[in-house]
């Protein structure tokens, strides 16, 4: 799924950091556990994270999971994960 709301936010946390949707409409974006999402545009937010759990208006990522930056070269359609 998609989602891009100016209600979304991004909190730490030692348990697994959230995306947080003021407006609870995150179950729309079809997201469940065991999932990649790949966040963008964020700025320091942006990587690929796996799905622990959601609620309308949390999606939990894996805790201590590594973050990597992904770079997509819309020209050649490579995409280069970076450490």
């Amino acid at each position: 799924g998609v989602l891009s709301a100016a209600t979304i936010s991004f909190e730490d946390d030692a348990g697994g950091d959230r995306i947080v949707d003021s407006e609870s409409h995150l179950l729309e974006g079809g997201f469940a556990p065991g999932d990649r999402l790949r966040v963008h545009g964020s700025g320091s937010n942006d990587g690929v994270y796996t799905v622990a759990s959601v609620t309308a208006s949390a999606i939990t990522l894996a805790a201590g999971e590594r973050k990597y930056d992904v770079d997509v070269d819309w020209l050649t359609g490579r995409v280069a994960i970076l450490d």
